[in-house]
């Protein structure tokens, strides 16, 4: 697997440290500072995939839309925060609540990256491919419903860490 680096996610290596309170991450750490790129990364990518459900595709590091790039970077931060929280502490024991946590609230980031993203897109009809800078392309596709919207009841258990 090639060496990732740091605009191959949606986030910083800072606050995925920040969400781990461990300190920095270094070449000596655990987990080093190249795994923690190599989480960010790959769940990037998840992100990634997951929003191109929508029709929507993106790239890292960072969508042209500023509320969606948020979304994005939060997601990842927290998704990357608990998989280094886990390469840590399987030595250690694992403080499971905090990383599952973190997995949840990342999940509940990227949730509502998906339903902002599907928000930006026309609905009832055929969008044609059209890129446009920062990274933000509207893809192919057929939408027959109607456009979800943020459900306000829904709160983010997100701990404020930074």
């Amino acid at each position: 697997m090639p060496a990732f680096v740091a605009n191959d996610s949606y986030t910083t290596q800072a606050r995925v440290e920040s969400l781990c309170q461990r300190g920095a991450f270094d070449g000596s750490s655990k987990p080093s500072a190249q795994q923690v790129l190599d989480f960010m990364a790959l769940r990037a990518a998840e992100i990634t995939a997951t929003i191109a459900k929508t029709g929507y595709a993106i790239t890292p590091p960072a969508p042209a839309d500023t509320t969606l790039a948020r979304l994005c970077d939060l997601a990842n931060a927290m998704l990357a925060a608990g998989d280094a929280i886990l390469a840590h502490e399987v030595k250690d024991g694992s403080p499971e609540d905090l990383i599952r946590e973190l997995w949840a609230d990342g999940r509940k980031q990227l949730d509502a990256a998906v339903v902002y993203a599907e928000s930006k897109l026309t609905t009832g009809g055929n969008v044609r491919s059209a890129t446009s800078t920062g990274g933000i392309a509207k893809a192919d596709f057929t939408d027959g419903g109607t456009v979800k919207e943020l459900d306000p009841s829904e709160k983010f258990t997100m701990r404020q860490r930074w």
